[in-house]
Order: structure tokens, then C-alpha cells, then sequence
């Protein structure tokens, strides 16, 4: 029975953990960086330190890749060993803790990309950089706000006949309502 309720919970951590794979947001900032040079410049990095940016970024990018495959396969043979006639429980053990040390590996790969950014760019200029990869270019607005607020004018078709939108009078509010016939 413990040996049933060590499995369930294992597996329960697994998905938990799992919930996090792809890119983390750090590689996802890096990335920006390396892809939109002037988030660099808006955050004061230097072309010197760019270079060890990318330098680290795709080494990081490399490991996790091989980690995910090696991941993916864990799990893929885990799953074939639990849907087995008879399923061996010492064998499925031995899997799960194969799979929770490559997802352990994972998150230790990404903490060490993390803080080697950190050490890069320091505290101040990762605080900016984050700041400038996620803020939106200048004269840009979401296609949905301006949606909505043309509805909102009046502008829009389901806006028709009713004016100048909801602050505005209607011009005939006879034509709204129909009298009831006596």
C-alpha cells in the first residue's frame, strides 16, 4: 500500500512539474533581446554583454532540448510499463524517479540560466530589461480596445440607429418603441 501511495504521489508531482515545460520567461526575454536590438538599447546592455547573452542563451537552449527529449522519452516509457498485462512495480519505481530527476534536471537548468543572466546584466539592468522586452512598441494599441470603443461611439454595426452611442440622445426615440395599437 505504500509502495501504491509513493506512486500516486510521484506521478501527482510529475504533472504538477510538468505543467511548466517550454520556455521559461527569462529565455523568453533573452530571446526578445537577441531577436529586437533596441530592447537592448532600451535597457542600457552593451553589444559586449549581448554577445554573452546569446552565448549562454543557446547553450541553456541546448540543454533544455536535450533534457526534453530525454524527458519525453522517460515518460513515454513509463507510460508503456504501466499499461503493461501485468505492470512491475520496482520497474514503473524506477521510471517515475527516472522522470522526476529529468524534470529536476529541467528546473535546475533553467535557475542556473536565470541567475547566470543575472551575473551577466546585473540586478538593476535585468529589472530594466524586463521592463523594456514586455512594453509594447510606441503607437500601438490593441485591436480590441479600439473595437470596443467604437462600438461604444456609435460607430459600429450593432450601434446603428441608436445614435451617438450611449452618452448621446437618441434623435427619435419614436422609432425604438412602438406604440401599442388600442
Amino acid at each position: 500500500m505504500k509502495r501504491l501511495w509513493l506512486t500516486v504521489a510521484a506521478l501527482a508531482l510529475a504533472s504538477v512539474v510538468s505543467a511548466r515545460g517550454g520556455q521559461g520567461r527569462m529565455e523568453r526575454v533573452v530571446g526578445r533581446v537577441l531577436r529586437d536590438p533596441v530592447i537592448a538599447a532600451r535597457a542600457g546592455i552593451d553589444e559586449k554583454d549581448v554577445n554573452r547573452l546569446r552565448q549562454a542563451y543557446f547553450t541553456h537552449r541546448k540543454e533544455v532540448a536535450r533534457l526534453w527529449g530525454q524527458l519525453r522519452l522517460a515518460e513515454i516509457e513509463l507510460q508503456e510499463a504501466k499499461s503493461a498485462a501485468v505492470p512491475d512495480l520496482d520497474d514503473i519505481d524506477t521510471r517515475i524517479e527516472k522522470v522526476s530527476s529529468l524534470r529536476t534536471a529541467l528546473e535546475k537548468s533553467r535557475v542556473r540560466f536565470e541567475l547566470s543572466v543575472r551575473e551577466i546584466v546585473g540586478r538593476e539592468t535585468l529589472s530594466k530589461l524586463r521592463h523594456a522586452a514586455w512594453r509594447a512598441p510606441a503607437g500601438r494599441t490593441c485591436h480590441r480596445q479600439r473595437g470596443r470603443a467604437r462600438l461604444r461611439q456609435g460607430g459600429g454595426p450593432l450601434a446603428e440607429g441608436m445614435g451617438n452611442g450611449p452618452d448621446q440622445p437618441v434623435e427619435n426615440p419614436g422609432d425604438l418603441i412602438a406604440s401599442p395599437e388600442l
